[in-house]
């Protein structure tokens, strides 16, 4: 699994030279914008994109590493979503980064009515100061930051020990 082999190359090179980083990113940005109190709307839609990135790239790993797997294991491409299904509900993080990167990819989650635009919490403030009004944009995800969070320390907890034994299906 070498670094040669370049970032899209195998789950491992994902997972450091794509995922973390861009897990990082945003919380670099949060940081950053949180010392600086920069809570304006630009700031605000940045963050939600740097948090979908983020949040895609955590989901992706289970396929990197199904795909890398799948010859080792006898898998085929038919046995890819049942497989997933698996390594997911072995880890409940991973099944819930995958909901919420499902409801946001595809505008709703798979199991539930839930659409992509109720997910960001979407509240707009108004306020009217001396014949000014202003409107402000709120994006308000903390559960679904917190399930991000838990899934990088998830891939952090995996990238220092890279055991496959950790992510393959019990029993298969």
């Amino acid at each position: 699994m070498s670094t040669i082999s370049g970032p899209l190359a195998n789950h491992i090179n994902y997972l450091r030279h794509i995922d973390l980083p861009n897990c990082i990113d945003y919380f670099n940005f949060i940081r950053k914008s949180r010392e600086n109190n920069d809570s304006t709307t630009p700031t605000k839609f940045t963050r939600l994109r740097l948090f979908l990135n983020a949040l895609e790239s955590v989901n992706n790993i289970p396929d990197y590493f199904f795909h890398d797997t799948k010859n080792t294991k006898g898998w085929t491409s038919s046995d890819e979503g049942r497989i997933l299904g698996i390594i997911r509900n072995q880890h409940r993080i991973l099944r819930d980064a995958e909901q919420i990167a499902n409801a946001y990819k595809h505008s709703e989650r798979r199991n539930g009515g839930l659409n992509a635009a109720d997910m960001q919490g979407t509240l707009i403030a108004i306020s009217l100061t001396k014949n000014d009004l202003e409107l402000e944009f709120e994006f308000n995800s903390i559960e679904d930051e917190s399930i991000l969070n838990e899934a990088f320390q998830f891939w952090v907890a995996y990238e220092d020990n890279p055991d496959n034994s950790k992510l393959l299906p019990a029993g298969i």
